[in-house]
């Protein structure tokens, strides 16, 4: 059996790269192109070849147009040699991607992150596709981090009665800046007189040069600020050393409700146009789900407020229990995704 692997973007993947020594652990031969965030520069003879030899192709849904023409090839090459194919969602909102929107109604099946998502994917595709409920492999990692609290903030230099606030990238400096400048207010409009370090974790997949965030490197009173590169540590391993999470739409949000971390939503005119044209809703879902606070254009004022009271929206912490429950042990998704396509092909 061979199985395929195609995903651009960095969330699908970090999923295959698991799914692939799921697989391979199983006796199955796999082919995989990984873009990690970057358009990999294939030949059209390359795709064909590598097809052809396929029993299965399983693809992500990438953000941009760059990443995924690369993922659209081999769905188009798969769809020509009557290749069984299907994409995998990452996340909320890549249903509606536009550029996808032709291919998926000719896939053989969709592996989806809930229930909700698989009803939504019911009423947008032919009864034809089949839509698997399978999770994400790379939440399942959030419920079981590597590392401690205590040993994150040793390696960041963080002491304990500090306040971690964590800012996760976005890939977009037009949201990113926005939203660091708004937390640093906040928390002085606040009044807390705590000891605050906010760090801003680039997006793994960003293409915006490092020297962008150089000025974020400072303190003043009681707050001192620092962009910590992916390179020194990631945002999911500086997550479980977070007192809050101030995002606006990443992975992170799910992360955070995944280890009951405070979280506030941020969103700004620019982001809710971003998700609009990316994946036809200005809303991103988790921002619906009552994991934390939200804040939309004109109420950002109230930041301050959601940020002195962070110590008491502990009362998400039910809703993220309920909408993220904790898996019994690590590797349920992957056995799901592997366990299928192993059956498509015997």
């Amino acid at each position: 059996m061979n199985v395929l692997l195609v995903g651009m973007d960095v969330a699908p993947s970090k999923a295959f790269q698991a799914l692939q020594q799921e697989l391979e652990g199983r006796g199955v031969t796999v082919q995989f192109f990984l873009g990690f965030g970057n358009a990999l520069p294939l030949e059209k003879r390359s795709i064909a070849s590598a097809v052809a030899q396929a029993d299965i192709l399983l693809t992500g849904m990438s953000s941009f147009e760059k990443e995924s023409a690369v993922e659209l090839a081999f769905i188009s090459e798969a769809i020509k040699k009557n290749v069984p194919w299907g994409a995998y969602q990452d996340t909320y909102g890549t249903l509606g991607r536009a550029q996808f929107q032709a291919a998926l109604s000719q896939a053989n099946f969709l592996f989806v992150i809930d229930e909700n998502e698989k009803q939504k994917a019911k009423d947008m595709f032919p009864e034809e596709v089949k839509i698997v409920v399978v999770g994400n492999p790379t939440w399942d990692e959030y419920f079981f981090p590597a590392t401690s609290r205590e040993q994150v903030r040793q390696k960041l230099g963080i002491e304990e009665e500090e306040i971690l606030v964590l800012i996760p990238g976005v890939k977009s400096l037009m949201v990113e800046l926005p939203l660091i400048s708004a937390t640093i207010d906040a928390i002085k409009a606040s009044g807390d007189k705590s000891n605050y370090c906010v760090v801003f974790s680039p997006h793994p997949g960003s293409q915006i040069l490092i020297q962008a965030y150089q000025e974020l490197d400072w303190c003043q009173d009681n707050i001192r600020v620092r962009m910590v590169p992916k390179e020194e540590m990631s945002g999911n391993e500086i997550l479980p050393g977070s007192d809050l999470v101030v995002s606006s739409v990443s992975s992170l949000i799910i992360g955070a409700a995944c280890q009951r971390i405070n979280l506030i939503g941020w969103l700004n005119q620019f982001e809710l146009n971003r998700q609009q044209e990316l994946n036809g809703q200005e809303i991103w879902p988790p921002m619906k789900m009552q994991l934390g606070p939200i804040l939309t254009p004109g109420t950002g004022h109230l930041l301050k407020n959601k940020i002195y009271r962070a110590g008491t929206i502990g009362q998400y912490h039910r809703n993220q229990e309920k909408l993220f429950p904790k898996p019994i042990k690590p590797g349920q998704t992957l056995i799901k995704m592997a366990d299928y396509l192993i059956a498509q092909t015997n």
